[in-house]
């Protein structure tokens, strides 16, 4: 049904509004229960926590000291009971030689002065291992001139969009 004048236009202006007053309130409820809830979970899990992780120290322990037993055959994971203990390897961390973590500036320096006097493969690996990224800053973009602009084949256009909000509550 669309509005004939301006009388409709502002009861449908007033039950919009209404509704998006609704929406806001009921948000803001639910944000409220949501907090609520999770502190409840929070103080009943972290009644938990604690014994677990002093579980699982004493079970890893009992496992390294009886790893013939628990893992025959050299296998790295046994089914013990309602649990599965397992030792996995991680990712390899790339650390100093003094064992420290390094620093990223300095890393891809040393790759790059290394690049500079390798050969064939080897320059090709230790490129690969550097990846610059570019990343287009549109504000920036949206202060060049418009002549810049024309000469790379580029224009700034904005579109107009309709917003109805709520005025402030009287």
């Amino acid at each position: 049904m669309a509005i004939r004048d301006q009388a409709e236009l502002l009861r449908a202006i007033s039950l919009d509004v209404t509704a998006q007053r609704r929406i806001q309130q009921a948000e803001l409820e639910r944000d409220e229960a949501k907090q609520e809830a999770d502190k409840t979970f929070e103080r009943a899990a972290g009644k938990y926590r604690d014994r677990i992780e002093e579980l699982h120290l004493q079970i890893e322990d009992f496992c390294r000291d009886h790893c013939d037993e628990i893992f025959p055959d050299g296998k790295k994971s046994a089914i013990l009971g309602e649990g599965t203990v397992q030792f996995r390897k991680t990712p390899e961390k790339l650390l100093t030689t003094s064992g420290a973590e390094p620093n990223l500036d300095s890393v891809i320096e040393a790759i790059e002065d290394q690049a500079t006097t390798a050969r064939g493969n080897c320059r090709e690996q230790l490129l690969a291992c550097v990846q610059i990224k570019k990343v287009l800053k549109n504000v920036e973009v949206r202060k060049l001139p418009e002549d810049i602009l024309k000469a790379m084949g580029l224009r700034l256009e904005a579109s107009e969009v309709f917003v109805l909000k709520p005025n402030a509550e009287r």
